[in-house]
């Protein structure tokens, strides 16, 4: 998928699925190992919204675009 289309299904989790902890980053976010995501963070009411390649101003950006839209994190 392309970065655009991530940004938007990221944005749509949210709304749907309000987190308690929420993870906003590149690919070192992306890229946790899965079983540990799985089994101790996303358990925890966590969302992982890392994309590959994301620089700072791609972090903003979807920040102020609405990732975070409905959000209350602790």
């Amino acid at each position: 998928a392309s970065w655009p289309e991530i940004a938007k299904e990221q944005a749509l989790v949210m709304k749907q699925k309000p987190a308690r902890l929420i993870f906003i980053g590149d690919s070192i976010t992306e890229g946790w190992d899965e079983d540990v995501w799985k089994t101790r963070i996303a358990s925890a009411g966590a969302h992982n919204f890392g994309i590959g390649g994301d620089g700072p101003q791609h972090v903003l950006w979807r920040i102020e675009h609405g990732l975070l839209e409905g959000a209350s994190p602790e």
